[in-house]
């Protein structure tokens, strides 16, 4: 009669071993955690998403404000935007074309999660500026698949 070795690694499970009780209280508890817990995920499942999520918001921030007040205005924007999360990306002038002494001044922000309320809270102090003409911000949120594929 030829014997069974054991593989090295492999474990025997309680049913298998004989212990047909103690695996059949196992299943059963597992099955009345599962379905005691059941209403709770669906409870959390609706909740609705925290402001600092794992979605990255992009904001868009352009200002017209005259060319001689074009520092004082880029100086302001840079102090104003770069506190609460907000990661400065870029910040850009362009002369607007037909002579009118404007200048328009832009800006890119990243932050994690999305709070607009804290942008729009720096843009309303910069659009007192008596050298700004107008004020205008943009968002536009990153899918998570395309950032986790941007991570690698």
């Amino acid at each position: 009669m030829l014997r069974r070795r054991r593989r090295p690694g492999r474990r025997r499970l309680p049913a298998g071993a004989g212990y047909l009780p103690a695996a059949a209280i196992a299943a059963a508890l597992i099955l009345t955690a599962h379905l005691a817990l059941r209403p709770v995920a669906q409870r959390i499942g609706r909740l609705p998403a925290a402001p600092d999520s794992e979605v990255e918001t992009t904001y868009r921030f352009r200002a017209v404000t005259r060319a001689a007040d074009e520092a004082h205005i880029r100086t302001l924007l840079v102090r104003e935007l770069t506190g609460n999360d907000f990661v400065l990306r870029s910040v850009q002038s362009h002369d607007l074309d037909g002579g009118s002494g404007l200048v328009e001044v832009t800006a890119e922000l990243q932050r994690h999660g999305r709070d607009d309320l804290a942008l729009e809270t720096a843009v309303s102090r910069l659009s007192l500026e008596p050298a700004v003409s107008s004020v205008t911000w943009t968002t536009t949120e990153a899918e998570p698949a395309l950032l986790a594929a941007a991570e690698e």
